[in-house]
């Protein structure tokens, strides 16, 4: 059984870090750089695995996420 108070605990840590994702980003297509890399793909996987494609509060990372999980070169048997 979840504790609710450690699940409270837990999603404003995830907001707190998105937040500042979210800052840090800004309108960049690329995580490190100017071309896509692995950091990219990590950085994709495990936003869309929290469900960010669906969040209306941080765009910038929806359209990251969705742009990086359009490109030819992303892994799409993470998404299956």
């Amino acid at each position: 059984m979840k504790n609710p108070k450690e699940v409270e605990r837990a999603q404003r840590n995830l907001s707190t870090k998105l937040e500042t994702l979210s800052e840090v980003m800004g309108n960049k297509k690329f995580l490190v750089g100017n071309e896509f890399t692995i950091a990219d793909v990590s950085l994709t996987y495990v936003l869309n695995w929290i469900g960010m494609s669906d969040s209306i509060e941080y765009n910038n990372i929806v359209e990251y996420v969705e742009n990086h999980k359009k490109r030819k070169a992303f892994p799409k048997e993470y998404y299956q």
